[in-house]
């Protein structure tokens, strides 16, 4: 930052508010509606990425916490420790390439996942062959990727034993949708690190 700029914000910065107000531009978030008439969505469910080897693909995603909870010829459904029954889908790239293809999320209701499909361009189909089945709404979108949006997959439930090894007990943890450990930190157990 030049010397000029550091001068002119310590100035501003030091003027009466009612000022500084006047001659600075309004930098707050503007406040959102989010309209009836729109789809509305739950949460994301999952993405789909293209890979060139998917059983290198799927030594790195282990490696990150991923499980994989099903695995075809051309594609691998990891899950995470949530309740969804798969977050990553891993596909065989056709072209050898990785190319991210798309994101799928949860309709809120039964009443929402129809709305999406009555809209221009949406394409119904079913993922009764996926782990949780279900349902999907696939929207193609300019830059050759998709947008999906799913509903009536099975939730998992999620695993009472905890995803990590790498702390000492030192109370409850906090999970996904719980969160009894609220303001204390955990701190690792860097023993169990490897050093470099």
């Amino acid at each position: 930052m030049s010397l000029t700029l550091q001068i002119i914000l310590s100035v501003v910065s030091k003027l009466p508010k009612p000022i500084r107000n006047a001659i600075t531009p309004d930098m707050r978030i503007p406040p959102i509606a989010n309209s009836p008439s729109k789809v509305q969505l739950a949460r994301p469910a999952h993405i789909y990425v293209d890979h060139p080897d998917l059983n290198e693909f799927a030594k790195f995603a282990a490696d990150f916490g991923f499980i994989e909870e099903a695995r075809t010829e051309e594609t691998i459904y990891f899950r995470g420790y949530g309740k969804d029954p798969y977050v990553y889908v891993a596909c065989k790239s056709k072209d050898g390439k990785p190319r991210f293809r798309g994101a799928a999320f949860v309709a809120a209701s039964r009443e929402e996942f129809d709305k999406a499909a009555k809209l221009e361009g949406a394409r119904l189909g079913s993922i009764e062959y996926t782990p949780g089945g279900g349902e999907i709404v696939t929207f193609n979108r300019p830059d050759e990727t998709y947008f999906h949006v799913v509903f009536g997959q099975k939730e998992r439930k999620p695993d009472p034993q905890e995803p990590t090894a790498t702390h000492e007990e030192q109370g409850p943890f906090n999970k996904p949708f719980e969160k009894p450990r609220q303001g204390e930190q955990i701190r690792p157990n860097l023993a169990q690190e490897h050093q470099h």
